[in-house]
C-alpha cells in the first residue's frame, strides 16, 4: 500500500516492476540487519527469515497484484472518483478499473443505505388518505 507516501515517490512507486520491488525488499532487509550494532540483536535479526522477504519460511510468495485489489477498492471508499482510481492503477479504461479491480463488502452497502437522509415525516392524516397512502 502507499500509506504515507509522498506524490513523488507515489510516481516512482506506481511504475516499479514487481522483480524491483522484490530487489528493493531484500535491500531493505540487509539494513535493517546491519543498522544495529548489537551482535546478539543482528543474529536475532539474521535468524528473522520471514521479515523483509518476498518468500516466507513456507514458500509462500508476496503477492503484489493482489494489493491492488484492495488499493483500489479501499481508494473508492475513501472517496476517490472512478477516472481517479483509473489513472492511478494505470489502466486503459475505467470498466477495467470499476468492475475488476474495485470490490464493494456488505458494510459498503450497509453504509450507503445508513448515509441516505431520513424519509420526511408528514402527519397531516387527511392528506395521506386523499392520496391512498
Amino acid at each position: 500500500m502507499v500509506i504515507g507516501r509522498t506524490r513523488a515517490n507515489l510516481a516512482a512507486c506506481s511504475s516499479d516492476s514487481p522483480a524491483s520491488a522484490i530487489q528493493r525488499l531484500e535491500a531493505a532487509r540487509l539494513a535493517w540487519i546491519d543498522e544495529t550494532k548489537d551482535p546478539a540483536e543482528k543474529e536475532a535479526r539474521e535468524k528473522d527469515g520471514d521479515f523483509l522477504r518476498s518468500r516466507n519460511s513456507d514458500g509462500e510468495h508476496l503477492d503484489f497484484h493482489a494489493l491492488r485489489h484492495s488499493f483500489l477498492s479501499r481508494l473508492g471508499r475513501a472517496g476517490a472518483s472512478p477516472k481517479v482510481m483509473q489513472s492511478m492503477a494505470r489502466h486503459s479504461t475505467v470498466t477495467l478499473t470499476m468492475d475488476r479491480y474495485a470490490h464493494v463488502a456488505l458494510h459498503d452497502l450497509d453504509a450507503a443505505v445508513n448515509s441516505m437522509p431520513a424519509l420526511p415525516v408528514n402527519h397531516d392524516r387527511a392528506k395521506l388518505l386523499a392520496t391512498g397512502s
